[in-house]
């Protein structure tokens, strides 16, 4: 985890003097007198021997360089521009430990067909939720996968799941009604009903869980409502009201499932809701800022994501490079180079690096994303290339512990990797 933030009030900046310990007046003018003493004698001795040695040896060179001498000043640290090139030669390519996949042959023949949507992990990484959906069709399945050694599949969801326990027990998925329902991860034996359909769905514990519901009409503004059900019997146990307009970006629950983090577009604004209280604690707005005569104007973010500890906050507005927030003041501590998007891109919950797809360390493709690609957000560079997809729409996802990184792209083709080997 990262190293927690201090409150000011907890840092003690008394100066503990002792007294009784100076010494008396007569003591200190004995003291000058055998200072001046001492000083005259050595001074004397030092130079008799300068006048023995002579003046035959070179002098030394002064510490002051000439005055026609050209004077060189630091540049301004900027942070350079990272070329396909220099990103494959100056950072780690990692391979996968172990491939799979969740699509027949005939489908990855004809690069259609059954393709990863989404991936969950269980918080120990040993249990991987996989959702499907068919290019051609555009029916959705959903997977789930024992990969703590050689991958096995456990079972198989006729929806796709759109969330999975901690603990890798249970899944919520999809129902043909349009609903939801809570079932068992392995068997996918049902447990529950849920009475609304959430749009982000999120584990608080083994057994609450998070909804979050949105109209279906994006042209206009409706209130965005959280709703907390049991997770075991499906019962409401609350609900509340979080922004005036459902144009919002959702984050995984942060600091350790308290908090919710939400990025609303229309307001250009990072917002941090307290579950337990059910109030905001803290918000920002992005930059730039929608100009006044623009306001009705929507701020399209092609990329969110929140580290673990609501540290760092990573927002791609537009066409403009995606950028990491400070998470409690808003201030802009990196920008990333052209081509990374942002989709579907996470934080490690270990160390300040930030995952997400990418296009800029491979040389003979543009436009599409088929690495991973790590970036080191106190050094400000890129650290780590995870290759292995030979084609676009990635999706991530990590454990909770950082040490399992999951990848799945477009075909179905899902790659296991070891987060240890990123350093």
């Amino acid at each position: 985890m990262y190293p927690p933030m201090l409150p000011h009030s907890l840092v003690d900046h008394r100066y503990n003097g002792s007294a009784g310990l100076l010494p008396s007046v007569r003591v200190l003018r004995l003291g000058r007198s055998l200072n001046r003493l001492l000083s005259s004698q050595l001074l004397a001795f030092l130079l008799a021997v300068v006048s023995s040695v002579g003046c035959s040896q070179k002098p030394p060179a002064p510490d002051i360089a000439p005055a026609d001498a050209a004077v060189t000043t630091a540049a301004p640290a900027v942070t350079p521009t990272v070329t396909p090139a220099a990103a494959a030669k100056d950072v780690m390519v990692l391979k996968p430990r172990a491939r799979f996949t969740i699509a027949p042959t005939e489908a990855r023949k004809s690069d259609d067909g059954p393709g990863v949507s989404r991936l969950f992990l269980s918080a120990d990484g040993k249990r991987l939720a996989v959702s499907i959906q068919d290019s051609r069709t555009g029916a959705t399945s959903a997977e789930v996968w024992d990969i703590a050694g050689q991958p096995k599949r456990l079972s198989k969801h006729a929806r796709a799941i759109d969330a999975l326990s901690p603990e890798g027990m249970r899944v919520v998925r999809r129902c043909e009604a349009g609903t939801q329902e809570v079932a068992e991860a392995a068997t996918g034996r049902r447990l529950a009903d849920l009475p609304v359909v959430g749009n982000h769905v999120f584990f608080r514990n083994p057994t609450i869980i998070i909804s979050l519901n949105r109209s279906a009409d994006w042209q206009k503004a409706h209130p965005l409502t959280v709703r907390e059900f049991d997770a075991i019997t499906g019962l409401a146990l609350g609900s509340f009201v979080t922004s005036d307009d459902d144009r919002v970006n959702v984050a995984p629950l942060i600091n350790q499932g308290y908090e919710l983090a939400l990025g609303v577009e229309r307001a250009n604004r990072f917002q941090v809701w307290d579950l337990l209280t059910r109030k905001s604690v803290r918000q920002f707005l992005m930059t730039p800022e929608p100009s006044p005569e623009k306001s009705q104007e929507i701020v399209s973010w092609n990329g969110f994501a929140v580290s673990p500890d609501g540290r760092w906050v990573a927002v791609r507005q537009g066409s403009l490079p995606l950028q990491i927030h400070d998470g409690i003041t808003g201030a802009i501590v990196a920008t990333l180079p052209v081509g990374v998007n942002g989709f579907h891109s996470v934080f490690l919950p270990d160390r300040p690096i930030y995952l997400t797809p990418s296009n800029i360390t491979r040389a003979d493709i543009t436009g599409t994303s088929v690495d991973v690609v790590a970036y080191d957000i106190p050094r400000k560079s890129l650290v780590g290339v995870f290759r292995g997809h030979e084609k676009p729409g990635i999706k991530v996802a990590v454990s909770a512990d950082g040490t399992v990184l999951v990848t799945g792209d477009e075909t179905g083709n899902v790659l296991l990797w070891n987060l240890a080997e990123l350093r």
